[in-house]
C-alpha cells in the first residue's frame, strides 16, 4: 500500500521515496481495499501528499486553514478562490513573510493547487498540500505516483499555485493520456471527468 513520492533539489540531486496512503494509495494495492472516504466529513478535502494522509471539511474555507497549518484561515469560497490572486499567492507564501521558507519552522505547509469536481470551479475540492514550496527558486522538486481514488473520473477543473505544475492522467499510475497545467483552468476539455492519477511538479 505504497507509493512513490520523489523529491528531487537541484544542488543534491536527492531522490528520496516515501509510503504514502488514504487517498493517493495504489489503485492495484490489494493488501486492503481503498477507503472510500478521508478522516472527518465534508465535501472539502485536503490530502497531504508528503505524508498520505488525508482528511475531508464541511467548507473550503475550513480545509485551507488546515491545509496551511492555520495560516490563511480568511479564505473565500471556492469558486471565488480561483480568480483571486492575492489569495493564490498566500497559499505559497513563506510563514515568515519573507522570500523563502523560514528554516526555523519544522513542517511549514503550502498548498500546491485544488481540483474540482466539476467545471468552473464548482463542487467539491482536493487541496494539493505539502511541506514543498513551488517558488523553491533553484531547487526543482517532484512529487509523483499518487492515485485520485475518491475524486477519480471526477475532476472537471484545477486551480494550479504560481511555480507549480499539476499533470493529470487518463489511468491508474500514470497511463493513458496526460495533460500538464501550469495555470488555474476552468474546464479540462478531453480530460474532463477522465483522471486517475496524478503528478505534481515545480517548475
Amino acid at each position: 500500500m505504497s507509493v512513490r513520492t520523489r523529491v528531487k533539489t537541484g544542488a543534491a540531486g536527492l531522490v528520496a521515496a516515501a509510503c504514502v496512503a488514504v487517498l493517493m494509495a495504489p489503485a492495484q494495492a490489494s493488501a486492503a481495499p481503498a477507503p472510500t472516504g478521508a478522516a472527518g466529513g465534508g465535501d472539502n478535502c485536503v490530502a497531504n501528499l508528503g505524508t498520505g494522509t488525508a482528511a475531508c471539511y464541511p467548507s473550503f474555507r475550513e480545509a485551507i486553514k488546515a491545509a496551511t497549518g492555520g495560516r490563511v484561515a480568511d479564505a473565500p469560497t471556492a469558486r471565488r478562490a480561483a480568480g483571486d490572486k492575492d489569495f493564490l499567492t498566500r497559499l505559497n507564501a513563506p510563514a515568515n513573510g519573507g522570500g523563502a521558507p523560514d528554516a526555523r519552522i519544522a513542517d511549514p505547509q503550502y498548498v500546491q493547487g485544488v481540483l474540482y469536481e466539476h467545471g468552473g470551479y464548482r463542487g467539491r475540492t482536493l487541496v494539493l498540500q505539502s511541506y514543498l514550496n513551488c517558488n523553491a527558486g533553484k531547487d526543482k522538486w517532484l512529487l509523483a505516483g499518487y492515485e485520485l481514488h475518491d475524486f477519480n473520473d471526477i475532476v472537471s477543473s484545477v486551480v494550479v499555485i504560481p511555480g507549480c505544475k499539476v499533470t493529470l492522467y487518463q489511468h491508474a499510475s500514470h497511463q493513458g493520456e496526460a495533460r500538464s497545467y501550469t495555470a488555474s483552468t476552468s474546464w479540462l476539455g478531453l480530460m474532463n471527468d477522465h483522471a486517475s492519477s496524478f503528478n505534481v511538479h515545480s517548475l
